[in-house]
């Protein structure tokens, strides 16, 4: 994953780190695998001002799933890696 935090939130030695998702607590919150013991602010969660909020982003080239193939289009499936795990359920 890869950070992009906008500067009102703080925290700002995140932005552009990398690191792997060690665990995933609950469905709005993961734990990645990046040492920030020393000399790094604070997260603000609620800043005055921040219409952007703060990102995580997925990157890699790994593309190591079976292909899914149909008559419009052929691309690599990786089990697991779009579900949907949002805590809003649709009805």
């Amino acid at each position: 994953m890869r950070f992009n935090i906008p500067k009102t939130y703080g925290a700002q030695q995140l932005t552009g780190q990398e690191g792997y998702v060690t665990s995933i607590p609950g469905a709005n919150q993961v734990v990645i695998g990046i040492n920030t013991s020393q000399g790094y602010d604070a997260f603000n969660p609620t800043p005055a001002y921040g219409p952007t909020p703060p990102q995580i982003g997925a990157i890699g080239d790994i593309n190591s799933g079976s292909l899914n193939r149909t008559p419009w289009h052929e691309k690599p499936y990786v089990p697991g890696s779009f579900q949907n795990i949002s805590p809003v359920q649709a009805g």
